[in-house]
């Protein structure tokens, strides 16, 4: 268990530690008994409302208050995976969880931290809903079949070298879900560790629903501060020997069945209630196989696309549809303005943090149901301000109804598909047509694996073998 773990759960532990000796923690059925009277503030273990001696029917209190008792605010109840390969659904998965069974098994375990410790590989061989609580995952997730993990009122949240993706044993047709009502990714705060990656793959879903009262349901994407390594060798000024959060979306292997993924989108891999929100960097490889037949990938926002990285030659959208629904939502340019030309989806003009080949922020396709500004208000590689960065997409469609604005920037465009009933929906002097653009992505595009050469060469400055071998196994799966 990291130090940053034990820091978290330590008021937990000592909880627990009284518990074992005084009063174990139990698990309560909604409607059944507490434990014992609500005097003190440890007899509200599982967070549900004990305002009396009968528990309150579907009452789960993610504040950890317990009402009616001393009036303080509690740590939430938390178990922690043992190290090594186990099953989510294995009692002896999880310590301290001191009535057996294992997060989410519906017991009326209610408010509840589960986290995967660093050094664990939980294989999800169940469905496990978790209400009222959150997820921290340190160490691997992996999924099959068609069994899903859901938090619905709480966060998931991937950080150090947490790792969330198929289970490699189980072959093609995992239909698997994730679902919260908001999902980080969260590099370390230290030190030039691996970081933390998830990775979309078969006929996978993943959702943020926004559910709760506090939630925003947005998608997360957080280097989490600056860098903190030395600057050496080829491109690690640009760099900073970091590993930024990793997002992987694979074509699908066969198409999503209906049931499997949003309602609202039936073939939708990724489907934000919120924002999607990148700070400060991420590596993100949308359809990078550039096979020739591929299976739609969708990507819905239902707010906004927020674009904080300096880092072009590491985002890689090269094939799939960002869809904005029904609303108002905005979206962050972020690219070089090159003009009306091709050269905008790939180029080795300079950015604000290095030099070299890189796919210039550019989109494959954009596909707007409601109403989207275009906006530059961050300097992501020439500078905030009208016309200073520009968007490059391949496809544009605007549904009925639909509407596309801009602050000033310029959205370039190779393909454009009015669906509006207008003759002319666009302004002219902000959307802009390529003639010479290619009718699909073309693989001179650098694909992640550019950028994972790179950053294990800076890594191997910081942490040495240990991180050649973590990255060997990524690229494995």
């Amino acid at each position: 268990m990291s130090k940053r773990l034990t820091r978290i759960c330590l008021s937990a532990i000592l909880l627990f530690s009284f518990a074992f000796f005084a009063s174990p923690a139990q698990a309560v059925e909604p409607g059944g008994t507490c434990p014992e009277k609500c005097v003190t503030a440890g007899d509200c273990d599982d967070k549900i409302d004990c305002s009396t001696d009968t528990c309150d029917s579907n009452v789960c209190l993610n504040t950890a208050t317990c009402p009616n008792c001393t009036g303080g605010t509690l740590d939430d109840y938390c178990v922690v995976s043992v190290a090594g390969d186990q099953n989510w659904s294995d009692a002896s998965t999880w310590v301290r969880m001191t009535d057996g069974g294992f997060p989410g098994d519906g017991v009326g375990r209610c408010g509840l931290l589960a986290v995967v410790s660093e050094g664990a590989s939980i294989t999800l061989d169940t469905d496990a809903t978790i209400n009222g609580g959150r997820i921290i995952n340190e160490g691997t997730i992996l999924v099959k079949g068609n069994h899903a993990l859901t938090v619905p009122d709480g966060t998931i949240l991937i950080r150090e070298a947490g790792r969330y993706l198929a289970d490699p044993d189980t072959g093609a047709g995992t239909t698997a879900s994730l679902s919260a009502s908001d999902i980080t990714l969260r590099s370390p705060e230290t030190g030039c560790g691996p970081g933390p990656e998830m990775i979309i793959s078969e006929s996978m879903t993943v959702e943020t629903t926004g559910s709760a009262p506090s939630s925003t349901g947005n998608f997360v994407l957080d280097l989490n501060g600056t860098f903190p390594c030395a600057s050496s060798g080829a491109n690690a000024a640009s760099l900073g020997g970091k590993t930024p959060p990793i997002l992987r979306v694979e074509q699908p292997t066969t198409v999503l069945a209906q049931g499997q993924a949003s309602a609202a989108n039936p073939l939708g891999v990724l489907n934000i209630a919120g924002s999607f929100e990148i700070i400060v960097a991420a590596e993100i490889c949308v359809g990078c196989e550039l096979t020739n037949n591929p299976v739609p990938i969708e990507i819905v926002i239902g707010a906004d696309f927020i674009n904080g990285s300096k880092y072009p030659k590491i985002f890689n959208w090269i094939r799939g549809v960002l869809r904005f629904p029904a609303g108002s939502h905005t979206f962050e340019v972020a690219g070089i303005a090159l003009g009306a030309f091709s050269e905008g989806f790939s180029t080795s003009r300079s950015t604000l943090t290095g030099t070299g080949l890189h796919t210039n922020f550019s989109m494959d396709h954009i596909h707007i149901e409601g109403n989207v500004t275009f906006k530059n208000e961050v300097a992501n590689t020439v500078g905030a301000g009208l016309g200073q960065e520009a968007l490059y997409v391949r496809k544009l469609t605007l549904g009925p109804g639909a509407a596309a604005t801009t602050d000033g920037s310029r959205v370039f465009y190779c393909e454009f598909e009015n669906n509006t009933g207008l003759k002319n929906p666009l302004n002219g002097a902000n959307f802009i047509p390529i003639s010479d653009c290619p009718a699909r992505p073309t693989s001179d595009i650098p694909a992640v694996s550019t950028w994972g050469v790179v950053i294990l060469a800076a890594m191997l400055l910081c942490v040495g073998t240990v991180i050649a071998k973590r990255r060997t196994e990524r690229w494995a799966t």
